[in-house]
């Protein structure tokens, strides 16, 4: 009798633990969920700004809306190399917009274009473009502007030669993970997908590398500029996405 007496505060005290733990329990159980479905199409393209990537995705917030503060996808080739892609514009029903945010209202669908870059080669290019707008300028503001010289100068085949060696999509299988952020922290569900690229595609995107003078004195001369002269024409392909054999991929941010 007196061991069970002895022993009644340690069963307070456990049970004093339960409303804490059922609480901690309540909490997982509404934490915010998302889920993010892809479209069975996506675009590639590859411009001055270097390879493309713009899949279709949807958002499905379960518990409460949730507040995305970034999205990124890692492009696998099969033969291994990868390619970091972030989001820099969305396009939905309203339009195009700078990619700052994007808010998913809880039980409703969200779908909308992610255009997506290089971040890496953003950073990248960022130098070659700083030393090219500096001579630009200097010859500008010194009157000493010659479309033919300012062609052949250094600055503007740097950056000619930038935008040629920038990676190209190659024929093969990729797979993709997509990265979702979140303000406030959320269980995230995604898909893991792939796609092919045929070197017909590779071809044709390459082809891109032509337009990559004529968009120097286009981007000279603007309204000045005779189109009669040509204009740049882009190239891009559509691949065919697919859900990969092993295709949940969970993240809790």
């Amino acid at each position: 009798m007196m061991a069970w007496l002895t022993s009644i505060p340690a069963i307070l005290g456990a049970l004093a633990w339960i409303p804490h733990l059922i609480s901690v329990i309540i909490k997982i159980l509404e934490k915010p969920r998302l889920e993010v479905l892809s479209d069975n199409w996506a675009e590639i393209g590859f411009t001055e700004l270097g390879p493309i990537f713009n899949p279709k995705l949807a958002f499905y917030a379960k518990n409460s809306s949730v507040l995305i503060t970034r999205i990124t996808s890692r492009v696998t080739h099969e033969s291994g190399r990868e390619t970091l892609f972030e989001w820099q514009f969305i396009v939905d029903r309203d339009g195009t917009d700078d990619a700052i945010g994007l808010n998913v209202t809880r039980d409703e669908m969200t779908v909308a274009l992610i255009r997506m870059q290089s971040p890496d080669l953003i950073e990248k290019a960022e130098k070659v473009n700083r030393a090219y707008q500096e001579h630009l300028n200097h010859q500008t503001r010194t009157g000493q502007m010659n479309l033919d010289d300012f062609l052949k100068a250094k600055t503007t085949i740097d950056r000619i030669d930038f935008r040629k060696n920038n990676p190209l999509f190659e024929a093969g299988k990729y797979t993709v993970v997509f990265e979702v952020e979140t303000r406030h922290a959320a269980i995230i569900e995604s898909e893991l997908v792939e796609f092919e690229v045929s070197q017909d595609q590779v071809n044709n995107l390459a082809k891109n590398k032509d337009n990559f003078e004529l968009l120097e004195k286009t981007g000279i001369l603007k309204e000045k500029y005779d189109k009669s002269q040509g204009w740049p024409q882009w190239s891009w392909e559509k691949v065919k996405i697919k859900k990969a054999a092993n295709n949940a991929v969970n993240q809790t941010r």
